[in-house]
């Protein structure tokens, strides 16, 4: 996986683009975290029309999109081939 876009509803201080992009790599790669995250690969069952349309900006772009969670909510969106 090659991550070319991140689209996070964090501040960058609670969560930079940098540790998003780490955190969604390691759950890609098989390992367990601790604290809460999840990677989904399918679009969510509780989603927003932000988290809609910034997949479909993504995917028309030729990316595939991937959603981080914590605790059950859509906190990024990210695109990657």
């Amino acid at each position: 996986m090659k991550i070319l876009d991140v689209i996070s509803w964090l501040p960058e201080k609670e969560l930079s683009i940098g540790k998003i992009e780490e955190i969604v790599t390691s759950l890609n790669n098989g390992e367990h975290r601790e604290d809460g995250y999840l990677l989904e690969m399918n679009l969510p069952k509780d989603f927003s029309n932000n988290v809609i349309n910034a997949s479909e900006e993504l995917i028309s772009e030729g990316r595939k999109v991937c959603y981080l969670l914590k605790d059950c909510s859509v906190i990024a969106v990210v695109g990657y081939k």
